[in-house]
């Protein structure tokens, strides 16, 4: 199915440059051209309703434009687009919504629509319609095990969706899902159900599925930070100026001189903290950096601190400001040393 709007070439292309300029943002949705381009998109967005499994609503949200509860929760996942503390968008943006379950969303750059949508063509809307269908069944099917189709019965079905994830640690996480503790984090089991951008959707292992799978949890971790491993690779980045430029590191040989750095996974991606659980990678930090501390500021990455070149307070301090700038989002409050043939421990001062 396809859904194809024709109209004057000059009209479509003046429509949409105006919704993703700066200046839509003075008319809030007044002017109208804004209001025929809205419309249109609101129609295109019911005929795609029609042939998806679950209802998907959607919200333009605009460049300085506060965001709502909704927005928010997503807007944690591209920090770099959001301002915390005055709750504004960086850039213009729409949010998508499912009711198939637990209300899941997911957000596309109006910048990356504009690119699809491809004004030099009068197949504008068609291009459209099939790169947003494309995205939101992906978010409908990730929206719960029946959508997806997946048999999580049978290991061998889901064994390459496996990966792990690092969360804030509760107490009754133990008892229910398959998960490792360290400190106050908690590293989780999920089947990967499906991605859209940065947005991974997934499904938390637990416990009773060990009796359907018969094996042992060892090798479940292991299967699944491999997983992680050929799909999100571990890079490094001294500053966030080096994520806008994709100016990463990709071996600690490379930051081995500095007093810190930071791990993440490819592009500043999803569960980028979990890059210092690769096999191996600490004990290659601990040879070529020396000993150190290891913070997780999100989920996202995990700041390390040279041991013998930072002083202990400092590591506190911006810990603090992390908190105070981005609450909702962070990891941990704790400070891990690495300790040889150990791994990370809660490092109290003296």
């Amino acid at each position: 199915m396809c859904y194809d709007i024709i109209e004057e070439k000059g009209t479509e292309q003046e429509l949409f440059s105006f919704l993703l300029s700066g200046e839509a943002c003075c008319y809030s949705g007044k002017d109208d051209m804004d209001k025929l381009f809205l419309q249109r998109f609101d129609e295109m967005m019911k005929s795609m309703n029609t042939s998806l499994p679950a209802k998907v609503e959607y919200r333009i949200v605009r460049n300085g434009e506060t965001c709502d509860e909704l927005a928010d929760r997503i807007c944690l996942v591209n920090q770099k687009h959001y301002c915390r503390n005055q709750r504004e968008m960086i850039g213009n943006w729409c949010f998508f919504k499912t009711w198939a379950s637990a209300n899941l969303t997911c957000n596309l750059s109006l910048d990356d629509i504009q690119n699809v949508y491809d004004l030099n063509t009068f197949r504008g809307w068609e291009r459209l319609y099939g790169f947003l269908h494309e995205k939101l069944l992906c978010l409908v099917k990730s929206s719960s095990l029946k959508m997806s189709g997946i048999d999580i019965s049978n290991l061998d079905t889901i064994k390459n969706l496996l990966y792990i994830g690092l969360k804030p640690f509760e107490e009754r996480m133990e008892e229910e899902n398959v998960c490792r503790r360290y400190g106050d984090i908690a590293c989780l089991l999920y089947v990967n159900l499906g991605e859209i951008e940065e947005t991974i959707f997934s499904y938390r292992v637990e416990r009773r599925h060990m009796k359907l799978w018969k094996t042992q949890e060892s090798r479940l971790f292991d299967i699944a930070i491999r997983n992680m491993m050929k799909k999100y690779p571990a890079q490094m980045f001294t500053n966030l100026q080096d994520i806008d430029d994709h100016n990463y590191c990709q071996s600690v040989e490379e930051v081995r001189n500095l007093d810190y750095f930071t791990m993440t996974s490819h592009d500043w991606g999803a569960n980028g903290a979990a890059t210092i659980f690769y096999p191996g990678m600490m004990e290659e930090i601990y040879e070529k950096f020396g000993p150190f501390f290891a913070v997780f500021t999100s989920d996202r990455e995990v700041n390390i601190h040279s041991a013998a070149r930072f002083d202990y307070d400092v590591i506190r301090r911006i810990l603090r400001d992390t908190d105070r700038a981005f609450p909702q989002g962070k990891l941990s409050d704790t400070i891990f040393l690495y300790v040889p043939h150990k791994g990370l421990v809660p490092f109290q001062a003296a």
